[in-house]
């Protein structure tokens, strides 16, 4: 009987181990997953900004006064190359991107009562 008690015992302490460690495996998967999510939208601000930043210069290329400079054509077209290079890896930063959660369609029958 004492060797019924002891396996029980040491199933009780490896049950309890096996608890705790899924606990700590959880906590470190969620900071892990915030963390992944705050880099994300890092990513994404930055991509916003090289793209706003490729439009201007695209605006100041296109003014009679510097129209066809090559010092802004090389920034410009860096941008893009830039902007592009984020394109890539779209797929991998977006996983948490909820801006673009689509939206529900309404029916075009409502869409067509409310218009009538």
């Amino acid at each position: 009987m004492t060797v019924s008690i002891q396996v029980a015992v040491l199933i009780g302490i490896c049950a309890t181990l096996s608890l705790a460690l899924n606990i700590l495996l959880v906590y470190y998967i969620r900071i892990s997953i915030m963390k992944f999510a705050e880099i994300s939208d890092g990513i994404i601000n930055q991509k916003d900004s090289i793209e706003e930043f490729a439009t201007h210069l695209q605006y100041v290329y296109e003014l009679e006064m510097f129209y066809g400079d090559e010092t802004l054509k090389g920034l410009l077209d860096h941008a893009r190359t830039l902007s592009d290079s984020f394109d890539e890896y779209e797929e991998f930063y977006e996983l948490f991107d909820l801006e673009e959660i689509p939206e529900p369609e309404v029916e075009e029958e409502e869409a067509d009562a409310t218009q009538t």
